[in-house]
């Protein structure tokens, strides 16, 4: 009953009230060409972070609330609760974040991310706990035909290697519909037997009016080891004018809600 009780409070709250703003609102592909502003540094689908530039779309204030849950392979429950808050005035924002999953030994994370934009490109980059930088680019990010590239660099102390990750996309956005594909490829220095898989996610998210909705499907190619496997999520959007509310299945855990809030 928690997260039917947390869905029924978010979605008063989100029919509330948006600020209408150009920015993308709904996750949709790896979130490197077409990333989503309302849960940029604690939520992520692929091998990279979603493209830090998105905070450059950023219109006034935002404050995002997120709750997810699932089983782990043991099939042990497990749930994560994050909060983000950022600003911006369409050319230049920041935002920063906590998440923590409530599991043994997890501790929380904190992060932040800074973007820039002019008429035909935006700059971002972003850092989170621990050691993990990333940066990211996004070219023609008003027009039909838009371009993204990330790459994050995380040097994992307790292992003593240091993971490098580079992502490409392209998103084309229609009047009521964005087509997206995006692929990412993750590097390490121990040779690891995942070093040739690329990650590749083609997705579709159709908005309209008070209602978004997005699919998405992750193919991992040259997976010689079976390390991952294929998988199709979704996301839907509930929006107010002041508010919005997003419920995800299959792209951080097993369910996912964003309630996200301008200001």
């Amino acid at each position: 009953m928690r997260i039917y009780h947390l869905v029924t409070v978010l979605l008063l709250l989100s029919t509330r009230a948006f600020a209408k703003s150009d920015a993308n609102t709904l996750a949709v592909g790896q979130g490197i060409a077409a990333p989503a502003v309302t849960s940029p540094i604690n939520y992520s689908n692929g091998f990279t972070h979603e493209n830090p530039a998105v905070a450059a779309t950023l219109s006034g204030g935002q404050l995002s609330l997120e709750y997810d849950t699932g089983k782990d392979n043991d099939e042990n429950n497990q749930s994560g609760l994050g909060v983000e808050l950022g600003y911006g005035n369409g050319n230049a924002g920041a935002m920063a974040g906590y998440y923590k999953r409530d599991c043994e030994g997890c501790e929380g994370r904190a992060g932040g991310i800074l973007g820039v934009g002019t008429s035909s490109f935006a700059f971002g980059i972003g850092y989170r706990e621990e050691n993990n930088y990333s940066a990211g680019l996004l070219f023609n990010q008003s027009g039909t035909h838009r371009f993204g590239v990330t790459a994050d660099f995380e040097d994992v102390e307790e292992e003593g290697q240091d993971l490098r990750t580079m992502g490409v996309g392209y998103a084309y956005q229609g009047s009521s519909f964005t087509f997206v594909v995006d692929a990412s490829k993750r590097d390490d220095e121990s040779g690891g037997t995942s070093n040739d898989v690329v990650m590749v996610t083609p997705g579709l998210l159709v908005d309209i009016s008070k209602i978004a909705v997005s699919i998405s499907y992750d193919m991992y190619l040259n997976d010689e080891s079976k390390v991952y496997e294929d998988d199709v999520w979704f996301g839907v959007a509930i929006k107010g004018s002041l508010g919005q509310l997003n419920i995800y299945h299959d792209y951080v855990n097993n369910w996912a809600l964003v309630g996200a809030f301008s200001f």
